[in-house]
């Protein structure tokens, strides 16, 4: 599936977002095969705009603007792993078992979004 239909599917979705993981996660190798950075923003802000659109209750704006960066983040990392291995249930696996790792389409994925995690809270 093309990434503009992505975004239209995902800018006309209600409660449910009606694209999968693994769209998304095609669309970002796409984009970054490509050096898409315009299209891939437009992914990531449609997303994050749906994210926030459809917060719920007592979690504010910037609560779900940093959760759907964090969650297309993973699906980056997700992106390189599945595009290291060939195979998507290896990449998944991988990236679930290295959430530090920074392969290009995530750090493409940081440049274009000018996205900078937030540190984990150490105890």
């Amino acid at each position: 599936m093309n990434l503009e239909k992505i975004v239209l599917k995902i800018t006309t979705a209600k409660k449910v977002l009606c694209v999968s993981r693994e769209e998304i996660e095609n669309a970002m190798i796409d984009s970054y095969s490509k050096k898409n950075s315009v299209g891939l923003k437009l992914l990531a802000d449609t997303y994050i705009g749906w994210e926030v659109t459809g917060r719920k209750r007592g979690v504010t704006e910037a609560q779900a603007r940093e959760l759907a960066l964090e969650n297309l983040d993973f699906v980056a990392n997700v992106a390189d792993e599945h595009a290291k291995s060939g195979n998507l249930l290896v990449g998944l696996y991988n990236a679930s078992n290295d959430l530090t790792g920074i392969g290009p389409i995530r750090k493409f994925y940081r440049t274009t979004l000018d996205y900078r995690p937030l540190e984990p809270i150490k105890n």
